[in-house]
């Protein structure tokens, strides 16, 4: 669900000499400062999951081994598109060669369920496939879609008040001038079942996504914006000649 709540508009006219006390510089425009405030949920259904790889390799695998996603993550999640984030490699004392992956990916609710369970089943000897981390956080298109969103909102209400000054004062010509954003995403505590799941294969994260309930964690965004008002600037008065 999502709402959008706009602050009140705090206003200040400042009145600024009708001519420029400079003959050779023209007089400054008038302006009205408002500072409008937006706000709404950044809301997400996906999570990022990092899995980690350990696998022993003999002297022939290690020579094939090369950096690329090891095929056992598409029985963790079928379909999901890992990216490798980490790549380790080391020989221990028997000689055998150990390459230790990590891979990241946004999955759906439906894929997170069962997950550690997954990871246990897949692993075999000489393979092994647990689940670092599962964090349900708003990716950056979701935060950037909520923000343009929320700019739409105060372009729109600096407009209605543009048009509202522009009612009291016609002959005056006041226009939207500028506007200028601040703020972003604020994050909310982070929910009890979203500690559960960031852990290492805890009972309680297992049996929480095995039950099938989805968790959506959102973010809270504020934007707010100094919206200048201005009318143009009184015409000079004309320099006086060289005669007066």
């Amino acid at each position: 669900m999502r709402s959008l709540l706009l602050g009140g508009a705090l206003a200040a006219l400042l009145v600024l000499p009708a001519a420029a006390r400079d003959g050779d510089r023209p007089p400054p425009s008038d302006q009205i400062l408002l500072q409008l405030q937006a706000e709404s949920w950044v809301e997400t259904a996906t999570a990022k999951v990092v899995a980690v790889v350990e696998t022993v390799l003999t002297g022939d695998q290690a020579g094939q081994q090369n950096r690329r996603v090891p095929p056992v993550l598409n029985d963790l999640a079928q379909g999901a598109e890992w990216r490798l984030t980490g790549f380790d490699r080391s020989r221990d004392a028997s000689g055998l060669e150990r390459v230790r992956i990590v891979a990241e990916a946004r999955l759906a609710d439906s894929d997170v369920a069962g997950i550690y369970d997954r990871a246990q089943k897949i692993s075999k000897p000489g393979t092994q496939v647990t689940v670092a981390s599962v964090e349900f956080q708003p990716t950056l298109a979701e935060r950037e879609a909520t923000a343009a969103k929320l700019r739409a909102e105060i372009y729109r209400r600096a407009a209605e008040e543009a048009e509202k000054v522009a009612q009291l004062l016609p002959d005056r010509g006041f226009r939207v001038h500028r506007v200028d954003f601040s703020g972003g995403p604020v994050p909310p505590p982070m929910p009890r079942m979203a500690k559960a799941y960031a852990a290492p294969a805890p009972e309680a994260a297992s049996a929480a996504m095995d039950s099938g309930g989805g968790v959506n964690v959102s973010e809270r965004m504020v934007l707010t914006a100094t919206v200048v008002i201005a009318a143009p600037a009184p015409a000079a008065r004309p320099a006086p000649s060289d005669g007066k």
